[in-house]
Parts: structure tokens; sequence; C-alpha cells
């Protein structure tokens, strides 16, 4: 049969680790699971039950973690940072998100574990699902093909039908919410889920720009119409390696969405009818998610298999047959990615009576859901043990089923609730698509709301995502980083980010210079990193970037100022400064880089350049307009692995 390939370990995110620290402090063990960072001076070493590992991701609201459960279980922890914890909208947010997971019991998404929203630090925690996203898999192995790509279609199906089942849409269906792991994909990341029957206004148009359905733009309610849409273009890009929308800025993007222009070339011809209606314009048209789920399986290698799976009784139900398809074909994912390697608590193991630092709503011994305000944490942990030791083969979450640990959370109401895991995304950080209706602007003393994003224009690259103004042009660079004749090709992406809307008249590539016309930030990657010094060298934290062999000349339209020979001659320093890229202390620095200036015809002039640099994640970015706002749009990022 036909099925991808067995995956390659993708190049390491830490491929630029140098022994410089990068976080605002070393706590913990020095081995952490791929994609984690240590714990900060701050983080408290325990929540709840759960002892922490490593900080996965962060963000302005605050941040999820690794952590362990008594047994041993690999726990995703989201926790909301202290300084908004005494918020009561923040927490009510939490709540309700809290609220929406618990109703989820999927085979494709997360199981959940349990949340205390009264702690004094409010947490969450569901399933950790070790893997990459699907993004992240088609960008360095390739699209799935064969019967990989049939059960995550039908996985991805399953997972939708069961949330739009619970009353909830997801409005953030896209690849970077996909971990594809060992036992399947799973739908991640429900941080902007809204209940179907919530009838309240929303506070805008939510979601990634290409994976928005047409209707929402022009401000329709969110639906699970909208949702199947995103499954359509979800699928086209596992099957193609894009999305059905290509790449562009955001407008680019929001204008084929309108006009339903759209590329499936590549789309397999048994899932081609099933995708086209997905991504009809109509949301009439489309398919439910269940009908998409029940379809997919009707296929012929799903049903081939589900056959084989009755015969030996495996049961004959949708869900049934799904896992027969992904216990066949579903080989070789989740081995790497983010989680992969040595789980090793930061601190030693909680005691049963420690375990009240979570709040006091906190379950113990490894059970799912803790026990609801004023009983005790013992009780909660025995009765989720004996529920879970029965339920063993029907898939258990930290030691019961996921129908058992769902009525337990439904019988502690607010207190103990699960779902999902919200993987580096935290609470209401979220996308605003620009031209949508969203709430009035608050007054320059008002706090803003917390659904309501600063900045935002969502941009991913790596494991950052920045918000920039709606208004800002960001564009998506493919580029060649080979520089000299000689050089073999050194394909890579990188992110022009032109303040106010602007544009460049000529072909961007990395080498180009901000100047008049064509003022921009470039957010580079390890590509940059390595050949972005003078002379090609790498960049470091003394390092300025400027990819030439030879001084360029000054750029138009920048502050320039006169050569200071006695600062250039005076040598690096070992006092370098940091500034915040979420929850990251990135290498910050401002230079004088030299140029050529022509009307002096010397080389007598400078100008400034700001640079933050996160060599651990392979992060780069510069700044030659100087642009005031930057440092508090990377300060308000969301990183991870």
């Amino acid at each position: 049969m036909a099925t991808s390939p067995p995956p390659q370990p993708p190049p390491s995110d830490d491929a630029h680790a140098t022994a410089r620290p990068h976080s605002r402090g070393h706590t913990g063990p020095s081995a952490l699971p791929a994609g984690f960072t240590p714990l900060e001076p701050g983080d408290p070493a325990s929540v709840g039950p759960f002892r922490l590992v490593g900080r996965i991701g962060s963000g302005g609201m605050g941040a999820v973690y690794g952590a362990l459960d008594d047994s041993g279980r690999h726990i995703a922890l989201k926790v909301i940072h202290p300084r908004h914890a005494q918020d009561p909208a923040y927490r009510a947010n939490f709540a309700r998100e809290a609220e929406l997971l618990a109703r989820v019991d999927a085979e494709c998404a997360p199981g959940f574990l349990g949340a205390d929203t009264s702690a004094p630090l409010p947490w969450l925690a569901t399933e950790f699902v070790q893997g990459d996203t699907l993004s992240r898999h088609t960008a360095h192995r390739g699209p799935l093909d064969g019967t990989a790509l049939t059960a995550f279609a039908a996985g991805t199906a399953e997972a939708l039908a069961t949330v739009h089942a619970a009353g909830i849409v997801h409005r953030d269906i896209k690849p970077a919410n996909v971990i594809l792991g060992t036992g399947g994909p799973r739908v991640i990341d429900f941080g902007i889920a809204r209940a179907l029957d919530d009838t309240g206004p929303e506070e805008g148009v939510y979601g990634t720009p290409g994976w928005v359905a047409p209707e929402r733009l022009g401000g329709a309610a969110a639906t699970a119409a909208a949702d199947v849409f995103a499954w359509g273009a979800l699928v086209v890009h596992a099957a193609t390696g894009h999305g059905p929308f290509g790449s562009g800025d955001v407008e680019t993007l929001l204008r084929r969405t309108r006009e339903g222009r759209f590329d499936v070339d590549g789309v397999p011809e048994d899932l081609l009818p099933l995708v086209l209606r997905a991504l009809s314009a109509d949301p009439a048209e489309r398919p439910s998610a269940t009908e998409a789920f029940e379809e997919v399986l009707r296929l012929p290698a799903a049903r081939s298999l589900a056959a084989r799976a009755e015969a030996v009784g495996a049961g004959s139900g949708a869900r049934d047959r799904l896992r027969a398809l992904l216990g066949a074909v579903w080989r070789g994912f989740g081995t790497t990615g983010r989680g992969a390697g040595p789980w090793v608590a930061a601190a030693a193991v909680l005691t049963a009576s420690a375990a009240a630092a979570g709040g006091g709503s906190a379950a113990a011994g490894g059970a799912a859901a803790g026990s609801a305000a004023g009983a005790s944490a013992a009780g909660g942990a025995g009765a989720a043990g004996a529920a879970g030791a029965g339920a063993a083969g029907a898939g258990t979450v930290a030691g019961m089923s996921k129908g058992v640990a769902m009525a337990a959370a439904g019988a502690t109401a607010a207190a103990v609730v699960g779902g999902g895991w919200v993987a580096g995304r935290v609470l209401t950080d979220q996308p605003l698509l620009p031209g949508a209706q969203a709430e009035a602007s608050p007054s320059p003393t008002a706090s803003p709301s917390p659904s309501e994003p600063a900045y935002p224009q969502q941009v991913e690259f790596r494991s950052m995502t920045v918000g920039f103004p709606a208004d800002w042009n960001v564009q998506r660079v493919q580029d060649d980083f080979a520089y000299l004749p000689d050089d073999p090709s050194m394909p890579g992406e990188w992110v022009a980010v032109f303040p106010g809307g602007g544009s460049c008249d000529t072909e961007l590539t990395w080498t180009t210079v901000s100047t008049e016309g064509c003022e921009h930030i470039k957010i580079l990657g390890p590509q940059g990193i390595d050949r972005g010094g003078p002379g090609l060298a790498p960049v470091d934290e003394q390092t300025y970037y400027i990819p030439s062999t030879d001084v360029p000349p000054c750029p138009e339209g920048v502050e320039l100022a006169p050569f200071d020979r006695t600062q250039a001659e005076s040598g690096p320093t070992d006092d370098i400064p940091t500034a915040p890229i979420g929850g990251l202390d990135a290498y910050y620095n401002e230079f004088a880089v030299p140029c050529y200036n022509l009307e002096t015809n010397a080389f007598d002039t400078t100008y400034t350049q700001r640079l933050w640099l996160l060599p651990d994640s392979g992060i780069l970015v510069v700044d030659n307009v100087g642009v005031p706002e930057l440092g508090d749009m990377l300060a308000r990022a969301q990183t991870g692995g």
C-alpha cells in the first residue's frame, strides 16, 4: 500500500545553540525534551498535582508548560500569568475555555485531564501530544500520501465532528494546529473556540488568512460550516504541502478566498470531490464534519481495513473503523518533534500535601480531574483511579477513560474541567482579520480587552508568533541564501514586514537593504544568521546584519551619523543587554553600521540598526527603519519549541 516515506528528523531548532543562555534563567535539568525551554526563575516547580519539566510556549496572557503527573504521564499545562490572575475578565475567559474543552471526547483531539480556574494561578491540564505540526512536517518531510493521507483526513474530520456535536466551533483550523502524533493526527488549540449557542456578539473575525471561510470575511457568525471549509483547506495542505489559496500578503489571501480562487492540484481523485464540496463558497453546500468523516471512511482503503477489523471483533462503529484505519497505516509519526527526549521534573516529586500549591482543588495520585472546592484531593484521586482501572481498553486519560473523566468534570462543575491541548497559544492573543467588525478601540487610559489582540495580524515564523497592525504589509519570501557564484543552493524562507502597508518596487531578497521606498523589517531564520554578517560571517549578539562582501552604500531615507572611529575600535563587550521576545530574552543591540557615503565618496557615515537575536531558536529580527513599537510587538509575541 502507498504510504508516506519514513520520516527523517527535521533540521533541529537548536542548530544554532551556543553556551550562552537565551532564557531568563536556567532552572531545572540541562536535558530537556525537544522544543522545550528551561523554567524561568519566577516559574513554580509544580502546579496543582503536576511537576513542571520545562516551558512549551508563552505569550502575553500566560504560559504552557510540559509537566508530569504522579504516574509519570506527559502533560501540557496551561497557566495564566500572575499579573492577569487577579483580573476577573481573564479568569472568566479561562473558565469559558475550560468549560468548552470539558465537553470534547474525540479520538483525534487530546484528552482533557482537569483544571482549576479558581486557583491563585488558574491552570488547565491536557494530554501532551508528541510530534510535529502538519505545517512543520510538510515543510521538512513533504506532504502525506496514500493511506496516511486518508487516515489524516478521517481523523481530523472525526475531531471536528465530535467538537461540533459538543456544541462548539473551533474557529482556527490550520496546519499549525494539528499535531501528527504517534496514534494519529490530533486537532489542538481551542483558545478561540466558541459555543455554537453563544448569542453574544463576536469581538471580531478570528482566524488566520487563507484558512477562514469567505462568509466570515463578510461578517457572518462562526458556524460549523466555517470549520469544514478550513478542514477542506487542511486536507489540501496535507496532500500538497501548501494551502489552497497559496502564499502572499494578507490582502492577497483574503481576495483569493473571497473570489474562490483555490488550487487543489495534487489532491488524490478519491478525496477531491469531498474537498471541493468542503471549499464551496456557499456554506449550505458544504458537508457537515460528520458527513465528511463518514465519507472518508467509505473510501476503498478505509472500507477494506474496517471490514477486516469488524471480522476480528473490533467493532463496526465509525470510531472503531477509524481506530482500525489508524492502527493499520499510521506509521513513523510522533517519534520526533516537540516533546521528544527525556522528561525530568525540575524539582522533587510533589507529595500529596503539597498538591494544594495549585489552589486547593487539585487531583492527586495522577487522577484526571480534581475535587470540587472544599472536597479532599485524596477522595478525588480515589474515584478517578477506580474509574480508570475498568476502562483501560477504551483509551484512558491519566488513569480513567475519557468518558468517565468527562462525567467527573461535569459533576465537579466549574472547579475542575479540561480539554484539548493549547499548544503555545495563550488565551486571547488571537488573530483578528483586517477589515472585519471589531469592538471599539479602548481609550488611551483603558487596558486592552482580554478578547481583543493589541496587534491583530498574527504571523508565525519558526517557534514564534508575533502580531502586527492590520494595515501593515507582511510578505513571506522564499529565497536562496547562496551569494557567491560557487555557493550551492541554500533555499529558505524569511519574512518582510512593511510598516504602514508599504512594499518594494524591486525584487525583494535577503540582501535587500531597507531604504526609502522599501522600508521593511526583516525576520530571518538560521540561514540569515549563518551568512548575514559582514563578509557573509555569522551574526551574533555583537555583529550587525549586513550580508555583503563589501561595505554597501548608505541607505536612503534613514538618519545618518558621522562614523565614530573611537567607538568602532573600542572592541566587543561582555555586557550585552537583552529584550523580551515573548517568554524568552533575546540578545538586543543597537549598532552604528558603517556605510559608503556617495556624497562624500568616503566610508565616513553610519546608520542605526536594531537587532534582536534568539540563537537557540534560530530567529533574527533586524530593524533599520526605527519602528518605535516593534519592541512592544516582540514582547507580546508567543514563543515555543
